[in-house]
This record gives structure tokens, C-alpha cells and sequence, in this order.
């Protein structure tokens, strides 16, 4: 892809506030812009030293961005609005305030392909088809957006009570009477984190201001990793997905992000600096989570952002 491109980062987050500090300065570096989603539990005035040209979403338009709900995608989705009214971006870069650069900027963009989608997508199920776990996770109802319900919550607690009343919460609430009408055929779940055209942007706009499609993903666990692929794998820009079919893959969309699949350890290992050749092996961009101490990714940052040609 040209180096003339420009790059709206958006970013999510909710925490790391002096890394998202370095994280800006490179994001608005050659002409490209970040915009950042701040959880409306937060506080504003906990971000500092942003670069000038940050874009932030205003408090009025920001939402609660609880894990597994339906909040994460209408942040996305208010970063999408307000990167598109620019009229000057041709690559929309999704990104967490966890998530690390791998690449110079001008890297970066020789990297990007110009036809490309880069959604990974990993499972697909069809309606009064499919069942299992997976179908329960799309056509079952959960309610997480309270404290004593959200799984995600509780299990950060590590506390055995909390973890144990938000299973059996949820295993009661999925037999509620929701009323919900499903429009597609089939449904996908892939990685949250994506690069998508300018022009698969705008339909993810357009389709959600024209219809209701947000009320049938309400009540699904962790729509944000459902929406967006749905809506891509059941439009024109389908053969334009470069995709992975497994969460056990390093590499979804861009981002190198091990999930622990295949280790002892379940969940998403922390992304280190030891990891790097391999990341970029893998021909990944960015990279997630960073962990606890932020002065090594900083000073890496800080590289790319002296190394630029």
C-alpha cells in the first residue's frame, strides 16, 4: 500500500493512561489521527500528556464499556462516526489502550494491502441450526451489565462467591422470554480488534443506522466479537476478508495476540518484548496485552517513533 494513506487509529480504553500518552504520539504521527473511547466510569482528566491532535469522544457520547456487552460495539461504533466525518481516512485500525505497535509508521503502511479486510473470523453458526455452547453464546440471552452478573468482572475478584453467583445468575437469566428477531442466516464470532476500508467503515454505519440490527446482538455474550463480523461475512466485502478460522492462530487481522489454546494456562498470554521476532515472523503490526510494567513498551515506542524513515 502507498505511504500517501492515511490511518484513523480508534481506540478503546479504560486504563494505562501515561502509555496511551506514547501510543498517541505515534498513532498521530504522519498526518494519521487517534481517536480514543474513554469508558464512561472513567474520569477524564486521567488521561495527560496526549498529543495535541487526539480526538477524544466527547463525555455526552461515551458509553460503559462492561466486558461481553453490547457497550463495546456502540463505542466502536461512535469512533467509526466520528473518524469518518473527517472525510480523510482510508484505513480504520481498531486498538485497544493495551495494544503495542510493532512496526514504523512507514512500515506499517508498505505492509497494509490495499483490497484487503483484515478480519479474522473464527466460528459460524446458523440459526435454529446450529447448537451447542457456541449457538447458546449467539441465541441465548445474557445480561451482563451489572457488577454481580458480568463473568468478566467477577472472575477479576478471584473470588469464589462472586465467580459462582455470576454462573449460576446467568444459567437462570438465558431462559428469560427475549423477544428478538434475527435477520441473518448464519452468524460469525472472530477477534474484536480489526483493519477495515474506508468503505467497509461506512457500511458498518449505514447498515445500523438503517436498521435495527444492534437490538438482536443486546443480549449475546461478547457481541463485539459477533457484530462486526456478521455484518462483513454477510456483505460484498465477504471475499475481501483476509481471515483466520481459529482462535488458536497468533495472528487475527493484524494484531498478534495469543489466546493460550494450546498451553496449560487458559486465556490471553501478555505480549513481551522477547516475543518481537516472532510477532513480526508472523507478519503481525500490533500486538496485545501488554502487561503490568509500561516502561519497556514506552521505550519501545519511543524507537519507532526515532527509526521513522
Amino acid at each position: 500500500m502507498s505511504q500517501d494513506i492515511k490511518i484513523a487509529f480508534l481506540c478503546l480504553a479504560h486504563n494505562n493512561f501515561l502509555y496511551l500518552s506514547s501510543l498517541s504520539k505515534y498513532c498521530c504521527s504522519d498526518g494519521d489521527g487517534f481517536f480514543i473511547h474513554l469508558d464512561r466510569k472513567v474520569k477524564g482528566e486521567k488521561l495527560v500528556s496526549l498529543d495535541d491532535r487526539t480526538i477524544l469522544v466527547e463525555d455526552d457520547y461515551r458509553f460503559r464499556t462492561r466486558w461481553g456487552t453490547l457497550g463495546i460495539v456502540n463505542a466502536t461504533l461512535k469512533l467509526l462516526e466520528l473518524s469518518l466525518q473527517k472525510n480523510k481516512y482510508d484505513r480504520f485500525i481498531l486498538i485497544s489502550g493495551s495494544d503495542l505497535p510493532l512496526l514504523t509508521k512507514s512500515e506499517l503502511k508498505k505492509k497494509l494491502d490495499n483490497s484487503s479486510e483484515y478480519i479474522s473470523v473464527w466460528d459460524e453458526v446458523e440459526i435454529n441450526r446450529s447448537k451447542g455452547d457456541l449457538a447458546r453464546e449467539f441465541f441465548k440471552a445474557h445480561f451482563y451489565n451489572t457488577r454481580i452478573t458480568n463473568p468478566g468482572e467477577a472472575y477479576l475478584t478471584q473470588n469464589r462467591f462472586r465467580i459462582h453467583l455470576s454462573r449460576y445468575l446467568n444459567f437462570f437469566l438465558q431462559y428469560l422470554p427475549i423477544r428478538r428477531k434475527f435477520t441473518f442466516s448464519k452468524y460469525y464470532k472472530g477477534s474484536q480488534w480489526w483493519c477495515i476500508s474506508a468503505e467497509l467503515a461506512a457500511y458498518f454505519i449505514k447498515e445500523t443506522e438503517t436498521s435495527c440490527l444492534l437490538s438482536q446482538f443486546k443480549h449475546m455474550h461478547a457481541p463485539d466479537e459477533k457484530f462486526f463480523q456478521t455484518l462483513a461475512m454477510n456483505s460484498v466485502f465477504k471475499n475481501n476478508l483476509i481471515s483466520k478460522n481459529s482462535q488458536e492462530d497468533l495472528i487475527h487481522g493484524i494484531h498478534y495476540i495469543n489466546w493460550g489454546v494450546n498451553s496449560k494456562t487458559t486465556g490471553m498470554t501478555a505480549f513481551t518484548l522477547e516475543k518481537l521476532r516472532d510477532a513480526k515472523k508472523h507478519n503481525a503490526m500490533f500486538a496485545r496485552k501488554i502487561n503490568n510494567d509500561k516502561t519497556p513498551y514506552i521505550k519501545y515506542i519511543k524507537y519507532l517513533n526515532n527509526h521513522e524513515n
